[in-house]
């Protein structure tokens, strides 16, 4: 029996790679935010780019890092997320032995490694996989008493995605009263944390400016993003009907440090997102292994340990189809403005170029400057209009919150660049018009 159970379980693992990697050679259309970090790499490497200062350093950095090795960045970029990815179900692995056993490490990695959102999210190139691995090292070194390095992953996980800070917290609470401990876990935070000031102040002249911005951004943006309370409550049972029993899981923990870090680093991120309007499948994955922890404890006490066999069987049956065949068609998607993004190399514009969608980057290493996010603010957006050589606008690009200042600051950057540009091309595709003034 255990030998069944063994080669059934490296069966549903090679299969699981199998369909990631058939996932990442799609030929997807990069996603907004995407090109966004793109374009922070270029401009790391000083071949043009964009830059948004609201956003995290670890992931553009990485992609620098490959930019300097003259490959194909795009697919490189895939594979470290496809081995973030593999990282974090090892990690799951390892830890579920540790907390629980090896049918519930075995159940763990295989629900995290089969879930439709984290499939699809590894060719997408953001930043959650890499933010959650972090998070899962975090929890990894705190249970092998590597207490500053638990501080420093932790850290890490913060500068891929600022929300991640909240894992600190869960650190900081179960280190409190055994002060060795607590100063290793916050020196080693600090190191991270004290070179992303340091490097705030010297770019802004504001040590918070990224968590200020994008704090500012998400407020602003909201209205769009608005799923309601039980958004990722629901969600988490479209994604595998098995994550209910992560409550059975949750009563079945031991009054031990360590189960109260995983169950903070699974609460802390969740009411975050949960609480707040701007809500999205993909920060599912930010709380999503330390769901699949207490789900696996959760189906081993319901179902116990004789049926292992034919659970691992059912999820074989269940996933395989709906982790390949959910996100299909959103790979298909074809962007409507993939023919405008070669323009700035085809009519040899020099000098200001703003553009109201980041994927211009992907095409040019010329310097870009965003024209978005700054839509309520009528100074900011006059005074990037000022001298530029190329916009392009996309109105889907620049939707406005009903009834607010957007809309008349929109129509003022309009009539300014009527007036003073003009028109080289315009196009309308479905409910999107397209307008490049030089």
């Amino acid at each position: 029996m255990k030998k069944t159970n063994q080669v059934l379980f490296m069966i549903l693992i090679l299969l699981g790679v199998l369909i990631k990697i058939k996932f990442l050679l799609l030929n997807n259309a990069l996603w907004w935010d995407a090109s966004v970090y793109i374009g922070m790499a270029k401009s790391f490497v000083d071949t043009g780019g964009l830059w948004e200062p609201l956003r995290p350093l670890i992931w553009p950095l990485i992609l620098a890092s490959i930019m300097l090795f003259k490959v194909n960045t795009i697919f490189v970029a895939k594979i470290i997320q496809l081995i973030f990815s593999l990282g974090s179900a090892y990690l799951v692995y390892v830890i579920g032995k540790r907390f629980f056993g090896i049918n519930e490490a075995k159940i763990a990695s295989l629900l995290l490694l089969f879930t439709p959102v984290i499939t699809f999210y590894e060719g997408i190139l953001l930043t959650e996989i890499p933010a959650v691995f972090f998070g899962l090292l975090t929890l990894y070194f705190f249970i092998n008493e590597d207490y500053f390095l638990a501080g420093l992953s932790s850290g890490l996980s913060f500068l891929t995605k600022f929300p991640t800070g909240l894992l600190i917290i869960g650190l900081l609470i179960v280190t409190l009263g055994k002060n060795k401990q607590l100063f290793k876990v916050a020196g080693g935070f600090i190191i991270p944390l004290f070179f992303f000031l340091v490097s705030n102040y010297f770019w802004y002249g504001d040590l918070f400016l990224p968590l200020k911005d994008g704090m500012n951004v998400f407020a602003k943006s909201s209205w769009a993003y608005n799923e309601g309370l039980l958004f990722y409550l629901i969600g988490f049972f479209k994604e595998n009907v098995f994550f209910i029993l992560g409550i059975i899981g949750l009563f079945c923990l031991k009054k031990k440090r360590e189960h109260l870090l995983l169950i903070l680093f699974f609460l802390l991120p969740f009411l975050y997102f949960g609480y707040i309007t701007h809500k999205e499948v993909r920060f599912y994955i930010l709380f999503l292994p330390f769901l699949c922890l207490l789900s696996a404890k959760g189906i081993t006490k319901l179902f116990e340990y004789k049926y292992l066999d034919l659970i691992l069987l059912v999820l074989l049956l269940i996933f395989i189809p709906v982790s390949y065949g959910k996100f299909v068609d959103y790979y298909n998607f074809k962007v409507e403005t993939e023919s405008y993004y070669n323009l700035v190399n085809e009519l040899g514009i020099k000098g200001k170029i703003l553009v109201s969608d980041p994927r211009f980057v992907l095409l040019t290493d010329k310097k870009l400057i965003p024209l978005y996010y700054e839509n309520y603010d009528e100074l900011k957006v006059m005074d990037k209009l000022k001298n530029a050589n190329l916009v392009f606008i996309n109105s889907c690009d620049m939707v406005c919150e009903p009834n607010t200042d957007c809309e008349l600051v929109q129509e003022k950057m309009q009539d300014y660049l009527e007036k003073n540009m003009t028109v080289y091309k315009t196009e309308q595709k479905k409910d999107c018009e397209f307008k490049v003034y030089i």
